[in-house]
């Protein structure tokens, strides 16, 4: 299995200061007796390396300048040994919940990552159809669909693990 990682999800596996880094490392552990035997593997595109630059390099104060992110996002491709993957899908392909612009590179990154039979592995939960990485209030390791578009707006406002969207713990 192919998991794109959101940009939040690449910065909180590459700094220790990310207040998800517990969270994600835990999870990524979980996978690495299924990495290591090459069943699952960890991916980036051009996207999500922009994301973490820009993010990285910014106001959370990650890294004190556009190289040093660079440089952070190399080790991190490096020591977790990140596929890359092109972002070559046409725009066309945007789910059908895509509506606002705010949804447009959550919506072209799941597509991409299923363009590859993979998921976007993501930490926000308003992103339907992408796994979901647990924290304290999700529970032990499994998949859950989310109810998926239309109904799923209303399953977020619920506030139930289910609104998350899919649920990978």
């Amino acid at each position: 299995m192919m998991f794109l990682l959101d940009v939040n999800v690449l910065l909180a596996m590459r700094y220790t200061d990310h207040v998800h880094y517990e969270r994600v490392d835990q999870w990524a552990a979980q996978l690495e007796a299924e990495r290591s035997r090459g069943n699952v593997v960890f991916a980036t595109c051009p996207i999500t390396e922009l994301g973490f630059v820009r993010v990285g390099a910014g106001p959370a104060g990650y890294a004190p300048n556009i190289d040093t992110a660079r440089d952070d996002l190399q080790d991190l491709k490096v020591s977790e040994g990140l596929l890359f993957i092109p972002a070559d899908l046409h725009m066309r392909h945007l789910p059908p919940w895509v509506r606002k612009s705010a949804q447009t590179t959550d919506g072209y990154l799941l597509a991409l990552a299923k363009s590859q039979d993979g998921e976007l592995v993501t930490l926000d939960a308003f992103i339907p159809g992408a796994l979901l990485i647990p924290d304290e209030t999700t529970g032990p390791l499994s998949v859950r669909q989310n109810a998926g578009p239309p109904e799923w707006a209303a399953h977020l406002a619920s506030g139930t693990p289910e609104s998350r969207g899919m649920i990978l713990r």
